[in-house]
């Protein structure tokens, strides 16, 4: 069996071979290459990846020389990429339609809609008359977003005619000839919730359901972190966001098995689903999985794929685990914290040294600083979660210019 790796991050982070089974081959298309040989695992470092169509050519290529079975990517920004690459090479797994529906928001929302999900009123933006409608529907402030964006990059909340004004004005691509990608929705005065597992076979072989509490992946505009807490398992909350997710992923063409991320709103007492991606979730949701369960969602993922783990296999939570990451403030870094002073965290990195010059945050999951700490359950999560924050804010110093 041979299987055709779309990779972006670091090669070393996951070896794809021996999580998928003895009787598969890799081959690798990759960024780059951070590893030696590994055993039936092929790594084809590409130059320009996220935009090369040398990344097509080759899989063509490979596939010439040696049929591929599988193709497979976890990256949000590959999952349209990789299944017009199956339809091409005539590869099973998720079609282009599937992916569409998880990347494409707009098609997602319509849907969910179809199938009784809730969701926050929103529309496409072809133009400011499509802003200025919804905003006369639903009220400011409204949010646009481009349909099949990620990381939160090009998010905007515009909370007056003024400001979509404004922000026609920067978009000539509203009202041009050519469609635009962009839609435009009801802002949600919300906590944001996100439940990320493993779906096989119609189930759930792994699920979590966790809270950013007053945090939202926007903070990065402001230099604020981000913070992210497990609901407890016998919480009624998080009996709630597993349900809405189970009907969701049962109303989208859900390929299986596949990694999924599910943002939901709690406004009030109603929970609404904000995006689904059939990908990892981002910062350190992979990490602090792998914190709790007996094994991480890429290993489970790939043994269910590739048939070295059984199809019923089903994993539980044994603790409760949260991260918080710590954007990068402009100016100068004259000092950083090093050892904190308290039990639980399980995994600190750093990715600035004293002197370094920083610029804003592009991404939301750009950081200086990034933990994630671990407890018996919720309320100990929460408690060294909010340890670290002040542990963060009392030591790192960073000076404007």
């Amino acid at each position: 069996m041979h299987a055709l790796v779309l990779n972006r991050v670091p090669v070393s982070v996951t070896h794809y071979a021996e999580m998928l089974g003895e009787e598969w081959e890799v081959t690798i298309l990759s960024a780059a290459s951070d590893t030696g040989p590994r055993e039936r695992e092929t790594v084809l470092p590409i130059d320009g990846f996220p935009d090369t169509p040398d990344v097509e050519l080759t899989a063509a290529l490979v596939h010439a020389r040696q049929p591929v079975d599988s193709v497979i990517t976890m990256s949000e920004h590959d999952v349209l990429r990789a299944a017009r690459l199956r339809e091409h090479l005539g590869v099973a797994g998720q079609t282009v339609d599937s992916a569409l529906a998880f990347r494409d928001k707009l098609r997602m929302k319509e849907d969910l809609a179809a199938h009784g999900i809730p969701h926050a009123e929103c529309s496409a933006a072809e133009s400011v008359w499509d802003l200025l409608e919804l905003a006369d529907r639903v009220g400011y402030p409204v949010v646009v977003k481009p349909r099949r964006g990620a990381g939160s990059v090009g998010v905007e909340i515009l909370r007056s005619a003024d400001e979509v004004a404004d922000f026609g004005r920067r978009h000539p691509e509203l009202d041009a000839d050519e469609p635009c990608d962009l839609m435009v929705e009801r802002h949600v005065e919300n906590t944001m919730m996100h439940v990320d597992g493993v779906w096989a076979d119609g189930d759930f072989a792994m699920v979590c359901a966790s809270s950013h509490g007053t945090s939202t992946w926007l903070n990065f505009h402001v230099a604020q972190p981000v913070t992210s807490v497990m609901l407890d398992l016998d919480g009624e909350l998080h009996g709630r966001c597993v349900e809405l997710v189970r009907r969701t992923l049962q109303a989208l063409p859900t390929p299986s098995p596949t990694i999924f991320h599910v943002e939901l709103f709690l406004e009030g007492d109603d929970l609404l689903v904000n995006e689904v991606a059939c990908r990892l979730g981002g910062a350190k949701i992979h990490r602090a999985m792998e914190a709790t369960h007996d094994r991480s969602m890429i290993d489970l993922y790939l043994g269910l794929l590739g048939g070295r783990l059984d199809p019923g296999a089903r994993l539980s939570r044994r603790r409760s685990a949260g991260w918080i990451i710590f954007p990068p403030r402009e100016g100068t870094v004259l000092s950083l914290p090093d050892v904190p002073p308290f039990d639980g965290v399980e995994e600190l990195r750093t990715s600035a040294r004293v002197g370094d010059r920083l610029e804003r945050a592009t991404v939301s999951t750009d950081a200086i600083l990034t933990a994630v700490v671990v407890g018996a359950d919720e309320a100990t999560v929460r408690q060294r979660v909010e340890e670290v924050r002040r542990w963060f804010d009392d030591n790192a110093v960073v000076e404007s210019s």
